[in-house]
Parts: C-alpha cells; sequence; structure tokens
C-alpha cells in the first residue's frame, strides 16, 4: 500500500499527528504508516468525518443546506449516490458469494470488434470499384485504427476491481469501506455514448474514480453490489460488537 493509500486511513483517524519533517505521522508510534492493508491503531475520528463528508457532497452537488443529510436534487442528472435496486437484489444475503470481481467483458470488446469487421466487410462489398475508392480505404482505415483501439485498451486499461464485505480491491490496493464516505456513480455523456464511473469519495483531497466502461456488469449492477457488500459489511461488524 502506498503513501497515498495511507493517507486515506491517516486523515481520518483520531491518532494522526503532523510533524514539519515527515507530514502526517501516528501519534502512537511516532512514525508514518507502514501497515499493508489495514492499520490495528485507527480510529475513526467523527468530527473529522461530517467535516470532510459535509465538504465532498457539496463539492459534488448532493447535499441540502440542512447539513450532512445526502439529498439528491432533482436538477442533478451527473451523479447519482448507488443504491440498491430491488429488481436484481438476490433474494437472501447467501446469495451474494464473499466476493465479486468486476472484470472486463469479452462478450462487449469482441462484438464491438465484429461490428467493425462487418462494416469493413459491407463497405467493400457494396462499392463499385471494390474497396479502391479513397474514401472506402480513409473509412476501412479509421475503423481498423478503432479495431486497434480496443484490443490495446482491453489490454492495458486496469479498470477491473473487486468488491467484498471488507471494501473495494483496486490494483492491489483494498479501500475498506471504514475510509469511504459515500459512493456515487457518474455518467459523463459524449456525442456517441455515455461512460460511467464508480467514484468513491474518501477522506483525502483526491477521490477514487473506476471507469466502468467495458467492463461485464452494467453499471446499476454495479451500484446495487456495492450498497449489498456495504450492508453484508455492517452486518458482520455488528455480529463481532
Amino acid at each position: 500500500m502506498d503513501r497515498e493509500f495511507h493517507l486515506r486511513f491517516c486523515s481520518l483517524c483520531t491518532n494522526r499527528h503532523f510533524n514539519k519533517d515527515k507530514g502526517l505521522i501516528c501519534s502512537i508510534t511516532k512514525k508514518q504508516a507502514d501497515f499493508e492493508d489495514n492499520c490495528n491503531n485507527f480510529h475513526l475520528d467523527d468530527n473529522e468525518y461530517k467535516r470532510i463528508i459535509v465538504e465532498k457532497i457539496q463539492k459534488y452537488g448532493l447535499t441540502e443546506k440542512k447539513g450532512i443529510i445526502k439529498k439528491l436534487l432533482g436538477e442533478i442528472t451527473e451523479y447519482e449516490v448507488t443504491k440498491v435496486t430491488k429488481s436484481i437484489k438476490p433474494n437472501c444475503e447467501k446469495d451474494l458469494p464473499s466476493s465479486t470481481y468486476v472484470g472486463k467483458s469479452y462478450l462487449n470488446y469482441g462484438l464491438g470488434i465484429l461490428a467493425i469487421i462487418f462494416l469493413m466487410v459491407f463497405g467493400f462489398i457494396n462499392t463499385e470499384f471494390k474497396g479502391f475508392d479513397l474514401i472506402v480505404i480513409g473509412v476501412n482505415a479509421a475503423l481498423i485504427g478503432v479495431i486497434t483501439w480496443l484490443v490495446i485498451d482491453f489490454k492495458t486499461n486496469k479498470n477491473d476491481f473487486t468488491i467484498s464485505e471488507h471494501g473495494i480491491n483496486k490494483s492491489g490496493n483494498l479501500i475498506p469501506w471504514k475510509i469511504i464516505l459515500c459512493t456515487l456513480i457518474r455518467k459523463v455523456p459524449s456525442k456517441s455514448f455515455s461512460e460511467y464511473y464508480l467514484i468513491l469519495i474518501v477522506g483525502t483531497r483526491e477521490d477514487i474514480e473506476i471507469n466502468l466502461t467495458g467492463l461485464k456488469y452494467h453499471f446499476d449492477r454495479v451500484g446495487n453490489l456495492v450498497e449489498l457488500y456495504k450492508e453484508r459489511n455492517k452486518s458482520r461488524l455488528h455480529n463481532v460488537d
């Protein structure tokens, strides 16, 4: 776990202390954080939690003036608080596995490439110049570029992640539920299609955005899974107590 992820814990902990030479350190160990997945000395600072969550949900346009009660305003369409959708909620909690891997969709990428190949073949067949028309050649060159981009994106875009009762694991880093203040789905419209992002609002300046494009689950399903695992985490902590 790198320094940025450590700070997501430390900035919300009552044991944080600022050192002019080392920055934010632990008042117990007198050192910068060096834990792997979890800090045994972590104790949530409720006042700091409330201050940051008010700041963040105001930033995303998700709050009234009254305080930290989140209310999605009717005119706000870019951000949506994640929620459990009844139509896709498991019949009971046992239907939910211990973790769910949200990986790339071979079907979506494959269908996209096949559709482009079909357009290329159709273009060649239906031109009287049998593929030698400069316009057709230019269009097909552009389509080949799109196929190349899809293949490269599939191999290099590391936007896959795993959701569990412990939190969200992204690129080998676990972001536990206790430092995630709120989760949102962000819609970014474009001329051809809209992209969706899962946003994890955390205690540090930079929140975590995960692009859901090309993944095997629809953004509604991702939001649903996030809330279900949050509920399981709450149940687990309640049982421990």
